[in-house]
């Protein structure tokens, strides 16, 4: 959220792929340069748009991912910048945390 303006909508969406639950978080905010997407779940990293927002340390989506990955999924991310970034996450419906 703290990367989608004022005015600017953040969208969570669940819909079922065959056996699976697909899940999308969806925002209208700033976007990531194409250059930048392969970086954003390293633990520590900034990107240049960061900077202008001082909270946090660059851990939230490394934490995110390693979770993921802890429970074998996998979490993707598209974004085009200033139109907004999508990320999402299929989760089997058989699957028991």
């Amino acid at each position: 959220m703290k990367f989608t303006p004022k005015g600017g909508k953040v969208t969570i969406e669940l819909s079922r792929v065959n056996n699976s639950l697909k899940l999308n978080v969806r925002d209208t905010g700033v976007g990531i340069p194409e250059e930048y997407l392969p970086f954003v779940f390293d633990r520590y990293k900034k990107l240049d748009s960061d900077k202008t927002h001082n909270s946090g340390a660059g851990l939230g989506l490394a934490i995110v991912k390693r979770i993921m990955e802890l429970h074998e999924l996998k979490i993707e991310v598209n974004s085009i910048k200033n139109e907004g970034t999508n990320f999402s996450f299929i989760i089997p419906v058989a699957y028991r945390i």
